[in-house]
Parts: C-alpha cells; sequence; structure tokens
C-alpha cells in the first residue's frame, strides 16, 4: 500500500509523527511531507520525504498579521469574556487555520495527484489533509501528537472541555448558557467550514482530525474513550525502550523547559532562580535564546546552568522533578522516567495536558502569572511536594504499557 503522511510542520509534530511512520514502512511504500529542516529525524527511517516550500511559512506569517489579536494561539488572550467574545474569538481562530490550511492545499495537492497514494495519514492540526483527500477521493484517518480530545470526550463534560480546549473561565455561566454555547459554536463552525469547502470540523478540532479512524499515542481522558472503535491508542515509541528505573530521593535536580517555540515569562525564570539559589539544587534549563543578545543576564548562581538546546531525556533521567509548558512530548518523556512536574501552560493542549497530570496526581498546574516572585516558587513547590506522589507516575506508565503496540499499527489500516 502507498500510504502518505502529511505532517504538521513544527518540530514536535514531526517528531510525533514518527511514531506512526516508522511502524508503517515495514510493509508499506510510505511517503511524508514535511519541513526539510527536519529531515534529519528521518535518516534511519524507509520513507520517501517531500519537502513544504519554504516559502509557506512566510506566506502564513503575512497572514498571521490579519489576527493580530489571536496569533499567539489558544490561552494567549487573558481578559474577561461574554459568550459572544468567547464565539467571536473561536470563529477567528478557526477562520485563520482554515485560510492558512488553504495556502498548503494549493502548494501540494498537485504532487499528491501525481503521487496517487491509496491512504493518506493527516496531523490533526494538517486540515489540508482532509480537503485534499476529499478532493481526489482517497482515503484519510487522523493521527493527534498531542492527548487526543474527541467530541464524545468533550460532550462528556462540555464545561470542563471548553475551558481546558480553549482556556476560558466558564464557571459563571449556568448549565443552561454552556449548552447553548455549545450549539452557537456548532452553528458558527458549520457555517466556516460550508464557506472554505471544508467537510464539518469538530469543536476543539486541533487535538482530534475525527477522520474515519483516529490514532493516538498516550492515554485517553477519558477511560471509556478506549472502547471506542474510531478512537485507537498505542503506547508511545520510547516506552519500547528497555527501562531502568531509578530513585528519585537520591536526585538533587531540576529540569526547566518551555519546549523549541515559547519562552516562559523572564520573571518565571527570575523568580525560580532566586528561590534555589541558595540551595544544593542543581537547576538546569534549557532556553533557546541563552547567550544571545535578546536578554542580559548577570553571574548565575553555581547551581544553576542554561543550555540552548539540552539534552532532555539525558537531563531527566537525573532529576526529580520537571518544570514544563506541557508539552506531549515532553510529558510523555517525563512519565517515561518516572519524574514529577510543574506545568506552567503557556498556548493551546498544554492547558489540557496539565490537567490530565494533575487528575492523575503527577503534577500540579501553575499558572503563569501566579509566579512573579520568590515566595509564588515556595507556594508551588510546596504544593507539588504534597500533590504528587511517584507510585502514581508508576501507574500511569504501566496503564500505557498495557495499550497496543505501535509494531501493531499495520493491523488497522
Amino acid at each position: 500500500m502507498k500510504i502518505l503522511f502529511l505532517t504538521n510542520p513544527l518540530f514536535s509534530h514531526t517528531k510525533g509523527a514518527i511514531n506512526y511512520i516508522e511502524p508503517l514502512t515495514k510493509n508499506n511504500e510510505v511517503h511524508v511531507f514535511v519541513d526539510s529542516k527536519y529531515s534529519d529525524l528521518f535518516l534511519n527511517i524507509n520513507c520517501t520525504l517531500h519537502f513544504y516550500k519554504q516559502e509557506l511559512h512566510q506566506i502564513n506569517n503575512n497572514l498571521i498579521n490579519e489576527y493580530p489579536e489571536y496569533h499567539g494561539g489558544i490561552g494567549t488572550i487573558e481578559k474577561d469574556k461574554t459568550i459572544d467574545d468567547m464565539l467571536i474569538e473561536m470563529e477567528k481562530m478557526l477562520e485563520y487555520s482554515l485560510r492558512a490550511s488553504k495556502n498548503y492545499h494549493d502548494s501540494i495537492i498537485c504532487d499528491i495527484r501525481s503521487l496517487v497514494p491509496d491512504l493518506i495519514f493527516r496531523d490533526s492540526c494538517a486540515i489540508y489533509g482532509r480537503t485534499i483527500a476529499d478532493e481526489l477521493g482517497i482515503k484519510v484517518y487522523g493521527y493527534t501528537t498531542s492527548l487526543t480530545l474527541s467530541e464524545e470526550e468533550m460532550q462528556f463534560n462540555k464545561r470542563r472541555y471548553l475551558e481546558l480546549s480553549q482556556n476560558y473561565d466558564l464557571a459563571d455561566l449556568s448549565d443552561d448558557e454552556i449548552n447553548i454555547f455549545w450549539d452557537k459554536i456548532k452553528i458558527v463552525y458549520k457555517k466556516i467550514c460550508v464557506y472554505y469547502g471544508v467537510r464539518a470540523l469538530p469543536i476543539g478540532f486541533l487535538l482530534n482530525a475525527d477522520e474515519e479512524k483516529n490514532f493516538c499515542y498516550g492515554l485517553p481522558f477519558e477511560k471509556h474513550s478506549l472502547i471506542n472503535k474510531t478512537y485507537f491508542y498505542f503506547t508511545p515509541k520510547i516506552f519500547e525502550n528497555e527501562y531502568i528505573a531509578k530513585n528519585n530521593d537520591s536526585c538533587n535536580s531540576i529540569y526547566m523547559s518551555s519546549g523549541t517555540i515559547l519562552c516562559f515569562p523572564i520573571y518565571v525564570y527570575n523568580s525560580i532562580i532566586n528561590y534555589l539559589k541558595d540551595s544544593t539544587t542543581e537547576l538546569n534549563i534549557a532556553f533557546k535564546y541563552w547567550d544571545t543578545k535578546v536578554i542580559k543576564t548577570e553571574a548565575l548562581p553555581k547551581n544553576v546552568k542554561f543550555y540552548n538546546y539540552a539534552n532532555q531525556t539525558e537531563l531527566l533521567k537525573k532529576s526529580n522533578l520537571f518544570i514544563t509548558h506541557g508539552g506531549y512530548n515532553s510529558i510523555i518523556e517525563s512519565i517515561y522516567y518516572g519524574v514529577p512536574m510543574i506545568v506552567i501552560p503557556l498556548v493551546n493542549d498544554q492547558f489540557l495536558s496539565g490537567y490530565f497530570l494533575e487528575k492523575y496526581g503527577v503534577a500540579v498546574v501553575v499558572k503563569k502569572r501566579e509566579i512573579v516572585s520568590s515566595k509564588d516558587v515556595k507556594i508551588a513547590f510546596d504544593d507539588f511536594k504534597k500533590k504528587t506522589r511517584i507510585n502514581e507516575l508508576r501507574k500511569i506508565r504501566n496503564e500505557i504499557l498495557n495499550l497496543t503496540r505501535l509494531s501493531e499499527l499495520n493491523n488497522y489500516i
């Protein structure tokens, strides 16, 4: 079978997609559309790479400028909102996504028509995979490189999941108002999808491809979702490695990272450094602007070390706390290495990830605006010690290990 993967052209999405791509190369001819700067990730994978045109990045950056309030992503607008405000915000974010998707669609559809694939796998954020498949009459399956939130799960608790997926505070809305809000979102989404010629997308479309079959690595939000016959959950690739348990009590090291795209506010770094500066705890910080002209630094405490790019897995192996933005690859690695977390969400699915981890007792969530001083850090650390439990990390790790192995993915296509 000739299979085409349409990845989202970001590092974390590309890295996550390899979980699905690699096992499918065993029995199929696999083609992958990817950003050329991530081609090294595929050096040992038997697939054919096709590169998105570099000018697409600039074209969509220019498009972002038409949405100055919304371009930072879900969760970056922090203000009180009415239902109408929230509907406008969701409408604009969907509209931008569909316009950006059309740019990708128009750029690659001729190449895909020439390839004649039997099946398209699309990242939930690669909406153009849906429009191309529908236009060419090709079967399409979806996958996520984040926690997956199906619309069925959202309906299980509309208030909670609308709050988490959009970073809204809906506490003042009655249950009837929540249902009205939900129905209005569906109407708005249907209208915009019809206008742009896209098969209807679900609420939370960035976390849910909503295709005939949908593939996910890691656990679902609601355990009843494991029996959903259109969503399939797999053990992440890293869990196939031999695991050596460590004694967290013997570690005295903290690792802090906000991922490869965004950074925490400077006051967050300063507050944590000032809190730990007189301690014996080692603090390792991944910060992409380190040693550049973007920031000014004074003499650092001896126990603090910055990295432009950190070897995350090696640092997690010796850490007993991970301060993270809640990116999915990061939390999967942290669970694998048995490191509890303080999650400071910045954008998009990170709010959901934080809630998920806190529910399991393996992390505490702290809002970025709540860490502006050493005193705030102490409160967060005390909360962390009180609420997180190492045995819960082992439990969630075992639950993930009991999922279907990715080597069996071929049986689902």
